[in-house]
């Protein structure tokens, strides 16, 4: 009687092994049975009618079994009705933080405090102090899909949570360390998102001009009888215009996958053709899943960076790559569980605009090791082994 929405894999204490959280929903008698009807039309019950359901944390013992340490983890915590996460390093300290979007409570935002490498996973839910609880209306949204990148190009990680229609998408922007404001507005991402239900989004820099863009998939829950709600909606995509502002991209100008009406869900960046420029596949409600080619004519070069951890865990999730070309700092973070029910091919492509070569590319992996490289050329696909200093071309 408990119903699972997400998970990831990422490692929480630094040990080396991935662990194990699932995002739990609700829980109780009939959870999977119950319904309303309304105006003679079945609907799902409203989260409000069940018991939220706590998640749950395992910790990878290393020998093909896992040990639910939730409670003693600092994970057991009230509310929830969770439906989306990402494991990043979001506060900056070298640590796996957790980021879980709720659905109608006010979301957590599980700082890492895990004292040395390989000790018990420690956490402190900090969401409401961070201002990452609610938007900023102090409203707890039904929060669906979470994207986490730089959205402002100040080498801070931000979060983009994605809601039910009549509730504009958020735009959590990183001012200070782990202290966030509700940025949509300003963003230009509120109007736009506010008679939409978004679930799966992601950063993508579709022009690799070194600014973030962002796609949302977008599918209502129910199907409406009242005039102006749409059941299946366009999927979005918003240019990033520099300084934290995004501008909507009419639908016919990115392609007839825009053009139409989907119950979008799941969504995911890969570079499905490895010429460089990211795409993304999303999967829909009642439709076949798509794939979406990213045809963009170029703005810029691009370099692609794979990660393969020794002393850190083999993914690497967790690491901090920063990119100098120029007198621009590019940065990204290898993420686990972003997107809404999905995972991302594991690679980060920096768009780097004009120039052809990067001049430094720091790697700060997980198990607390810093590396540098200089004088890369650009249009190359990468692969870095952690305490490794040769790098491998991947053949093109």
């Amino acid at each position: 009687d408990r119903w699972t929405t997400s998970c990831l894999l990422a490692d929480l204490n630094s040990d080396g092994l991935p662990d194990l959280y699932d995002v739990n929903y609700l829980q109780g008698p009939g959870v999977f049975e119950r319904f309303s009807v309304v105006d003679g039309m079945a609907r799902s019950m409203p989260p409000a009618s069940f018991e939220p359901a706590p998640d749950d944390f395992y910790l990878n013992l290393g020998d093909g079994r896992f040990k639910e340490m939730t409670e003693p983890a600092g994970l057991r915590v009230a509310g929830g009705n969770g439906l989306g996460i990402v494991a990043s390093d979001i506060g900056g300290a070298g640590r796996l933080d957790l980021f879980v979007a709720n659905d109608e409570d006010a979301n957590f935002y599980f700082v890492n405090r895990t004292p040395v490498a390989g000790a018990r996973p420690r956490f402190q839910e900090g969401a409401v102090l961070a201002g990452l609880g609610y938007d900023g209306d102090g409203k707890a949204n039904a929060c669906m899909g979470v994207a986490a990148g730089d959205a402002d190009g100040d080498g801070k990680i931000d979060l983009f949570v994605t809601n039910f229609s009549e509730e504009a998408n958020v735009l959590y922007l990183q001012e200070d360390h782990e202290a966030f404001v509700d940025a949509s507005g300003r963003a230009g991402l509120a109007g736009p998102s506010f008679a939409m239900l978004g679930f799966g989004t992601q950063f993508i820099d579709g022009e690799l001009d070194g600014l973030s863009d962002l796609v949302v998939a977008n599918g209502h829950v129910h199907e409406f009888s009242s005039p102006g709600v749409s059941y299946a909606m366009r999927p979005q995509y918003f240019r990033n215009v520099g300084g934290g502002r995004f501008e909507e991209r009419p639908a016919r100008s990115l392609g007839t996958y825009f053009e139409r009406e989907y119950f979008g869900r799941s969504l995911v960046r890969l570079d499905w053709n490895r010429d460089g420029c990211e795409d993304f596949a999303v999967s829909s409600l009642e439709t076949p899943a798509a794939l979406v080619t990213n045809q963009t004519e170029r703005s810029g070069h691009f370099l692609a960076v794979q990660l393969r951890g020794v002393q850190s865990s083999r993914d690497a999730i967790g690491a901090v790559v920063t990119v100098k070309t120029g007198d621009r700092l590019l940065k990204q973070w290898l993420n686990a569980g972003d997107g809404y029910q999905a995972s991302n091919q594991r690679q980060l492509v920096f768009g780097l605009g004009a120039s052809t070569r990067v001049d430094k590319l720091h790697i700060a992996w997980p198990s607390g090791v810093a590396q540098e490289f200089s004088d890369l050329a650009a249009d190359q696909e990468l692969i870095f082994v952690e305490n490794s200093s040769r790098v491998s071309v991947v053949p093109r």
